[in-house]
C-alpha cells in the first residue's frame, strides 16, 4: 500500500512529508498548530529543517548541537523566544516575515556558516548576540522592526550584514564585529545608538606551535591578506576535523569551533609591524544613507573606520563623533560618497555635487561641535570644492570662490598664501620694468612694490607716472587681501592643530 502526502497547507506553503498513519491525512508534525520543544527535538534528530506549516512556534532552544541541514521557517510564524548557545549551523536558516514574541538570545560560541535571511521579521522583545557569535555568509536582517533594545558585542560578520530599512525603536550597543562593512541605509533609530569600536588590546602567548609568522595584537590595514591567509587555514582544519567526529559527542565538534574562535579573535598576521591607533573593529564597506535618528543626543559613534562609508543624506547634527576615521585624498579628510561622484559622466556629477555640497556643510558644522577642527577645515574644502566643481570650466575661472582656492587653498593653506603673495610681488616688478622699458633697478622695483602691498606708500617709490600709477593703484588693493589671506590661512592652520 503507497504512503499518502500529508495534506496540511498553510498560506504558501504545502508539505511535502509521506503519513504514516493510515488513519490520518498530515503527517506527525501537523497535528497540531504549534510547534513545541518535543516536535522540534524530534525534527533535529531527524534532520529535518523544514519547520514550516505551524502558526507559531513555541520556543527555539538549541545549545549544545550540530545542526547541518538547512532551516526554514514559514513567514506570519509567531515564535516565542529563540536561544542559541554552542551551535554550529552548517547550512542556511531562513526566517523571513516572522514575529518573535518573547527575547532573542545567541551567545556563547554559536555560528552560522551559511546564509542567515530574516527579512521583515519583527523582533518585540530584547535580542543580545556576544560571546563568540559569527556570521560567515551573508546576513540579511533588511525591513526588520526592532522594539526592544538590541546588543551586538563583538559579533563577527565575515560578509558585510544587511541592516536596510530598519527600525529600531529602542537602544542600540553594538561593540565591534564589523570589520568587513555594514549596511544601514534608510534605517531609523527612534532611541539611543551607540556604535563602537573595540580598543586596541595585546595578548601574550607562550609555547604555541603556529603555521605562520604570528605577533599579538589589533587588525591592522596591512595586515589584512595574512590573516585571511591564517583565518582560511584554520577554517580547513576546523572544517576537516567536524567531517570527522561529525558521528561523535556534539559537545567535541563545539570544543574545537571553540579553539578556533579563540585564536582567531586574539591572534593575527603582522609582517609589516604597523602601529596604527585607529582599531578596524568597525570599517569597511559602510553604508549609511538616509539614515535617522528620532534622538541624535544619545547617538555615540566612536572609534569607528569611515574610509569606505557613504553617509548621504544622513543628518548628524548633536551626534556624538569620536575618533573617527575618514577617507583621505592627498592627505586631506574627505566623504567617500565624493569617490563615486568622479566615477559618473559629467551631466550626472554636476547634478550629484549641490547634494555633496550640502552634506559637505553639514558634516562640517557637526565637526566643530564636536572639536574635530582638522576634519571640519577638511570638510570645509571639501564643501568649496564641490561648489567650485558645479561650474563650467570657462566661468569656473571668472569665479571668486576658484581664485580664493589659487591665492590660499581657501583659507587654510599658510604656504600657499605667502607663496601667491611672492608671486604677486613678482609679477609687479616685472611689469613694472616692462612699462618702463627697462629691466633694471631690481631691488628698487622689489621695494616700491612690497611698500605699495602692505600699504606703507601711496605711490612707487621711483615717481614713476602715467601707466604705472594704475598698476600701483590696483597692487594697493590686491597687496592687503592676500595679507589678510595670509592671516586667515595661519589661523585656520593654528585651530586646526
Amino acid at each position: 500500500m503507497s504512503k499518502k502526502i500529508c495534506s496540511h497547507s498553510l498560506g504558501d506553503y504545502k508539505c511535502t512529508r509521506l503519513v504514516s498513519a493510515e488513519n490520518s491525512s498530515v503527517c506527525i508534525y501537523h497535528k497540531v498548530s504549534m510547534l513545541d520543544q518535543n516536535l522540534l527535538e524530534q525534527l533535529i534528530s531527524n534532520r529535518d529543517g523544514d519547520w514550516q506549516g505551524f502558526k507559531e512556534i513555541n520556543n527555539i532552544t538549541l545549545k549544545s548541537k550540530v545542526i547541518d541541514f538547512p532551516i526554514k521557517i514559514s513567514p506570519n510564524t509567531k515564535i516565542q523566544t529563540m536561544y542559541f548557545s554552542e551551535v554550529m549551523f552548517c547550512d542556511s536558516f531562513i526566517a523571513n516575515g516572522c514575529t518573535v514574541t518573547g527575547s532573542v538570545e545567541i551567545i556563547g560560541d554559536v555560528f552560522f556558516h551559511k546564509k542567515v535571511d530574516f527579512t521583515s521579521t519583527e523582533f518585540c522583545q530584547k535580542v543580545v548576540m556576544s560571546g563568540s557569535v559569527e556570521f560567515s555568509s551573508y546576513t540579511i536582517f533588511r525591513d526588520c522592526k526592532w522594539q526592544g533594545i538590541v546588543e551586538l558585542h563583538s559579533v563577527r560578520f565575515q560578509i558585510p550584514p544587511d541592516f536596510s530599512n530598519n527600525t529600531f525603536e529602542k537602544p542600540v550597543f553594538i561593540k565591534g564585529g564589523l570589520a568587513k562593512g555594514v549596511n544601514f541605509d534608510g534605517a531609523c533609530f527612534n532611541n539611543q545608538l551607540k556604535l563602537l569600536g573595540i580598543q586596541p588590546y595585546k595578548l601574550t602567548v607562550k609555547n604555541v606551535d603556529l603555521p605562520l609568522d604570528v605577533s599579538v595584537g589589533k587588525h591592522t590595514p596591512d595586515s589584512r591578506g595574512n590573516v585571511e591567509k591564517f583565518k582560511e587555514f584554520l577554517f580547513k582544519k576546523v572544517n576537516h576535523w567536524s567531517k570527522e567526529i561529525l558521528c561523535l559527542k556534539n559537545k567535541t565538534v563545539i570544543r574545537s569551533q571553540k579553539i578556533f574562535n579563540y585564536v582567531s579573535n586574539f591572534l593575527y598576521i603582522n609582517q609589516s609591524h604597523s602601529s596604527s591607533t585607529m582599531s578596524n573593529s568597525i570599517s569597511g564597506r559602510i553604508q549609511f544613507r538616509e539614515v535617522s535618528f528620532d534622538k541624535p543626543e544619545t547617538v555615540l559613534i566612536e572609534n569607528v573606520d569611515f574610509s569606505e562609508a557613504e553617509v548621504m543624506g544622513t543628518n548628524f547634527s548633536d551626534v556624538r563623533l569620536i575618533n573617527i576615521a575618514w577617507h583621505k585624498t592627498k592627505g586631506i579628510n574627505c566623504l567617500y560618497d565624493e569617490i563615486y561622484a568622479r566615477k559618473w559622466d559629467a551631466y550626472q556629477t554636476r547634478n550629484f555635487y549641490p547634494k555633496l555640497e550640502y552634506q559637505y556643510r553639514h558634516m562640517r558644522k557637526v565637526l566643530e561641535e564636536n572639536k574635530d577642527f582638522q576634519a571640519a577645515s577638511d570638510f570645509y574644502i571639501g564643501e568649496m570644492e564641490s561648489k567650485i566643481r558645479q561650474l563650467a570650466p570657462l566661468p569656473r575661472i571668472f569665479s571668486i570662490t576658484y581664485w580664493y582656492k589659487i591665492l590660499s587653498e581657501y583659507g587654510t593653506n599658510p604656504k600657499r598664501a605667502l607663496f601667491a603673495f611672492v608671486t604677486l610681488l613678482m609679477i609687479y616688478v616685472f611689469l613694472s620694468a616692462k612699462i618702463e622699458g627697462e629691466f633694471n633697478n631690481f631691488l628698487d622695483r622689489l621695494f616700491s612694490g612690497l611698500s605699495l602691498m602692505t600699504l606703507r606708500a601711496s605711490e612707487n617709490t621711483m615717481q614713476i607716472k602715467g601707466l604705472h600709477e594704475w598698476l600701483d593703484l590696483f597692487w594697493r588693493i590686491i597687496g592687503p587681501f592676500q595679507i589678510a589671506l595670509i592671516a586667515l590661512s595661519i589661523r585656520n592652520k593654528v585651530k586646526r592643530n
